[in-house]
């Protein structure tokens, strides 16, 4: 008999001062790698405020495999090359570099505080998607839609933050389904931009190389460039709910956590989870989980202060109760 030891990389670049404990959980190894990001701390930051965080309650999906109506995605033309075109890097890695700036990859960019950097995108006109892991209190935050050495688009500063209560995170191995937030911007970058719809994985999906990622990699150009990869499979039936986790064969490394797990179905532009974190075996990557799928798009049913009457849509998944306001000063 041997010891299966599964170690677990949260994949935010995060500072050195930030270090959190190893949690060993049956054989699980969970080590949250802390890395110095010289590339998010050269930003000027001056005096900007950090986001007010609202814990807002769990919301029960089913679906067929799941009948679920997702968010949907906006309709900015898309002008990019054929998603079919498979292009490849030197060795294993299949991740490419990706200037094109066209939708959908106007509304995948990167979200910075002065220490640390995720990728991340839009889901709503203001509403940003990513990592849980990637929120740290009492910092300030800015998003930039397809970061590329500089900023394309501009980019707009984070207001609010909305993630799941303590009390609605799940034990155990389904914890990992909570590690999914929405970061509400100051500006609608989202409109000119475009942005995701949310939805949720069916049997049809999974098993297939159909899907999609991009994000900034600290290995690749120091995470200052977009890097996508085409073809990815989802293995997983959904161990915990219907919005995961999704368990894929994604490349991945520091810098990547928050990027969507995405895909294009009849011209629209799908998004099925934010990048959570690597398993490896033997220090072999063995997969990537990607987690929030429909629940990031339902989140934008909860209204806060900084969200216009018609940030409200069609596509809400539920009616949310008042969020809980958490002072992050």
């Amino acid at each position: 008999m041997f010891l299966y030891v599964t170690i677990i990389l949260a994949i935010c670049l995060v500072d050195l001062s930030s270090t959190l404990p190893i949690i060993d959980q049956s054989g699980l190894t969970w080590i949250y790698p802390i890395l110095t990001n010289p590339s998010a701390t050269d930003q000027r930051w001056g005096n900007r405020i950090p986001p007010r965080v609202f814990r807002v309650p769990r919301i029960t999906i089913s679906s067929s495999y799941h009948n679920v109506t997702g968010a949907p995605p906006s309709h900015v033309s898309a002008s990019s090359p054929p998603l079919h075109e498979k292009r490849y890097t030197n060795g294993p890695d299949d991740r490419v570099r990706w200037d094109d700036r066209s939708y959908p990859y106007s509304a995948m960019g990167r979200l910075t505080n002065p220490k640390s950097l995720c990728s991340a995108s839009l889901i709503g006109p203001r509403h940003v998607a990513t990592a849980r892991h990637c929120w740290a209190p009492n910092v300030p935050y800015h998003f930039a839609p397809a970061y590329n050495g500089g900023e394309v688009f501009g980019g707009a500063e984070v207001t609010e933050v909305l993630m799941l209560t303590e009390k609605d995170i799940p034990e155990g191995v389904c914890a990992e389904n909570a590690d999914w937030a929405i970061f509400v911007l100051d500006r609608r970058l989202g409109e000119p931009q475009g942005f995701l719809g949310a939805n949720t994985i069916d049997s049809a999906h999974v098993e297939r190389p159909l899907f999609y990622n991009i994000g900034y990699p600290g290995d690749l150009d120091g995470a200052s460039r977009p890097y996508r990869q085409q073809s990815i499979s989802v293995y997983s039936k959904q161990r915990c709910d219907a919005n995961g986790p999704l368990d894929t064969n994604a490349d991945a490394s520091l810098g990547q956590s928050g990027g969507p797990l995405w895909l294009e179905e009849n011209g629209n532009y799908w998004q099925y989870g934010v990048m959570a974190r690597l398993t490896l075996f033997d220090g072999q990557l063995t997969w990537t989980t990607f987690t929030g799928g429909a629940a990031l798009g339902g989140r934008r049913c909860v209204r806060t202060r900084a969200m216009a009457l018609g940030d409200i849509y069609a596509g809400c998944l539920a009616s949310f109760e008042t969020p809980n306001e958490e002072n992050s000063t």
